[in-house]
């Protein structure tokens, strides 16, 4: 059995794959175990070099992605990442905190020493709702590059595990955190799932992304 040691595995289990982690086991021979095993641990450096070096997903580990094999089901490799903040995106105003509530309302505090009065107050709220919007669309852009990044990684390396069956599946599971991005969209996790035999089907020039399931949510 091989464990992932982030735990983000139970976040891809809730997604519907219908999966108990009680019963997970090799029921493969010995020696396709091994070099499964062996698969998985390259994989599994790839995919944090990868995101180590990413100008769009931060991690925070040097080696961040973790796979675990469920029998009767495949490959799940996962990891917990954020959006890489790009230079010019913390907020410019020193002397004031902004808060926000679920329906949209903004309360501007300022610090004790700094004073400002209804019509300066009403011009920061509306510069904070400029500033916000752009950030969140280049957070978006991010987030949409980093996506792509993820399927250039399984279109280049999912092929490797080829002691995976053909009816099995191999499952990149992603947990999605500190963004401001992700808390206005409301997408915590990013699972994408492919069955090993759509993967073998692929020729040049082929897109993963026809033979990928992809949930956000």
């Amino acid at each position: 059995m091989i464990l992932n040691p982030k735990g983000v595995i139970m976040m891809a289990v809730g997604v519907g794959l219908g999966l108990s982690l009680a019963g997970e086991a090799f029921a493969q021979p010995i020696q396709d175990r091994t070099k499964l095993q062996r698969q998985m641990r390259v994989i599994e450096r790839i995919t944090s070099q990868i995101l180590v070096e990413s100008p769009y997903f931060f991690v925070q580990e040097s080696e961040p992605a973790g796979a675990i094999y469920l029998d009767g089901y495949g490959v799940v490799l996962s990891f917990n990442a954020s959006l890489v903040e790009k230079d010019g995106w913390e907020w410019p105003w020193k002397d004031i905190n902004v808060d926000h509530d679920e329906d949209g309302n903004i309360t501007i505090r300022t610090k004790r020493d700094a004073d400002y009065d209804d019509e300066e107050e009403a011009e920061l709220i509306e510069n904070y709702r400029t500033w916000l919007s752009k950030k969140g669309k280049q957070q978006e852009r991010t987030y949409e590059r980093g996506k792509q990044e993820m399927y250039d990684l399984l279109t280049d390396y999912a092929e490797s595990l080829t002691r995976l069956k053909d009816n099995e599946m191999l499952t990149l599971a992603i947990h999605l955190k500190r963004s401001e991005f992700f808390e206005e969209s409301e997408i915590h996790h990013l699972v994408m799932h492919a069955k090993m035999s759509d993967v073998r089907s692929l020729r040049d020039g082929d897109d993963i992304e026809d033979i990928l399931h992809i949930e956000e949510y």
